[in-house]
């Protein structure tokens, strides 16, 4: 009769192979999620704890009537820094010596160097302040806009506000906009993805990229002639810039700010974009004056066009020459 193992009998090589396989299969599997799960806890947890004591401070300061009457982003971060510790600030054209130089998000990623008006900070409403630069003493960078219209009130617990649990506390108040990393200038610099880097009253905006053209020189030809015109190139143009609603003008120079965008690989800014646009004024590049062409038609003679100096906006014949064009990047 064949004997079988013994009860003290090893395993086999095989046998050891393959279970040393399966746990290394099993590890590669729950390994990176534990990982994953244990850093979100502790992003978390540094995000509430640095909401409570950010909120506290602005809390005393409130008590003390201290929070609001400030001109500028600095001087509200110098009494800022009486109640909690701030190891270093950067001012508004050094961002990147307090900040990571480039904020990743869902989209496109932000350049930090871009943020140095509240108005890009927080886009919904401009604070008429600088953005600066802060490295607290528990390692949190920062990015702080000062809203000169911030309220106070001493007998108040709503100015500056708390909710959210134990483990989640979110801190609300209409003095600042921050954006902060409390991984410091480490890794991941991701925002809106509830990672390392989080805000308050943030809503970043830097703006598509433009181009002022200026005047342009040539009109496209939206005449009746031009609409059953044997020239390629004519009846193109006719067909690309000169409707829905064609003018009938042989020099079309709305048609021809509207190809001239094209042309540079961007279009035409509704009314709505040249608005957001002239919110910007102020950045470099964007003009302080002159009647610009939007896309936005008010007839078929007829297009909106914007003054960068008054922010008016009267219509203007499509075949007129003196307005000037400024494309928005796609």
């Amino acid at each position: 009769m064949g004997e079988g193992k013994g009860e003290g009998a090893a395993f086999t090589l095989a046998e050891v192979l393959i279970t040393l396989a399966i746990i290394g299969v099993v590890a590669a599997m729950t390994i990176p999620t534990l990982v994953a799960n244990y850093q979100q806890r502790s992003w978390d947890t540094a995000s509430s704890v640095f909401n409570r004591r950010l909120g506290e401070a602005l809390k005393i300061m409130n008590a003390n009537s201290s929070l609001a009457g400030f001109d500028s982003t600095a001087d509200f971060v110098e009494e800022l820094s009486k109640h909690i510790k701030i190891v270093k600030t950067c001012s508004s054209d050094k961002l990147t010596d307090c900040f990571t130089s480039e904020i990743l998000t869902t989209a496109d990623p932000v350049e930090t160097s871009k943020l140095k008006a509240s108005k890009n900070l927080y886009s919904t409403t401009d604070y008429g302040t600088e953005t600066i630069g802060v490295m607290f003493g528990d390692g949190t960078s920062a990015l702080i806009a000062y809203n000169k219209n911030a309220t106070e009130d001493p007998y108040s617990n709503t100015v500056v506000r708390f909710s959210g649990g134990r483990d989640s506390v979110a801190m609300g108040t209409d003095a600042i906009s921050i954006l902060y990393d409390i991984n410091g200038l480490k890794t991941p610099n991701q925002m809106d993805t509830g990672k390392d880097i989080r805000g308050l009253n943030i809503a970043i905006k830097t703006g598509a990229p433009f181009k002022n053209l200026g005047k342009i020189s040539t009109p496209v030809d939206c005449s009746t002639t031009a609409s059953t015109s044997t020239d390629a190139k004519i009846k193109a143009d006719y067909d690309a810039y000169c409707g829905p609603n064609p003018s009938g003008y042989s020099s079309d120079y709305w048609a021809g700010a509207k190809r001239a965008c094209v042309d540079e690989g961007m279009h035409l800014p509704t009314r709505q974009e040249l608005k957001d646009l002239y919110a910007r004024k102020g950045e470099e590049g964007i003009p302080t004056s002159g009647w610009f062409w939007s896309s936005s038609e008010d007839n078929i003679y007829h297009a909106w066009v914007l003054d960068f100096a008054s922010g008016e906006e009267p219509i203007s014949y499509k075949g007129d020459n003196n307005d000037y064009v400024l494309c928005l990047g796609n």
